[in-house]
């Protein structure tokens, strides 16, 4: 009676560990697609993710490239009016050497693009500025010294096309002495 009450337990555990498994494998059944539509929606999440990530990326690359772009350009102009310091000492420097006290444009661009241009001290500032003696000004560019030179009151200009430096003649200012007539 005991050992038929032993196998009976023992068939009962056997068919509820069996039912176990059953339903089990029936739940994973049914439930597959669902673990499939889970898996896929963690993939696409996943693929918006990196998408957004590459996107940022991107964004921020663009805007570290206009950055350098704007330093670069800041950089230039600083340069630039460094360039244009140093051609008006070119161009002064000319002015002050020269026998001739007025020199026309082409005269001027003749002597700054040779290589034979008078320099009136070696150790003047146009060697502190890194210019070499014989580099060439554009026609524009020594033009536009030649207006700032004339603005700044350090050369004149006489006729359409003459310079001269300002303070070694009249420039047509009035220095404030009145003459009285004898």
């Amino acid at each position: 009676m005991i050992s038929d009450l032993f196998h009976i337990i023992r068939e009962l555990v056997l068919l509820a560990a069996a039912a176990g498994i059953a339903w089990w494998c029936w739940d994973a059944f049914k439930s597959r697609t669902a673990h499939r539509d889970d898996a896929a929606r963690a993939a696409l999440t996943a693929d918006r993710q990196a998408a957004d990530v590459k996107l940022l990326a991107e964004r921020i690359e663009a805007r570290l490239a206009a950055i350098a772009m704007r330093l670069d350009e800041m950089s230039a102009r600083g340069s630039g009016g460094d360039r244009l310091a140093a051609d008006k000492v070119r161009v002064h420097a000319l002015l002050q050497s020269t026998t001739d006290p007025f020199l026309s444009f082409e005269e001027i661009e003749r002597a700054l693009s040779g290589p034979d241009k008078p320099v009136a001290d070696p150790s003047s500032a146009e060697a502190d500025t890194g210019q070499t003696v014989g580099a060439p000004l554009a026609a524009d560019r020594l033009r536009r010294v030649l207006i700032e030179l004339v603005r700044d009151g350090a050369a004149a200009q006489m006729d359409r096309d003459r310079y001269f430096i300002a303070s070694d003649f009249e420039t047509g200012e009035d220095d404030g002495e009145t003459s009285t007539p004898v």
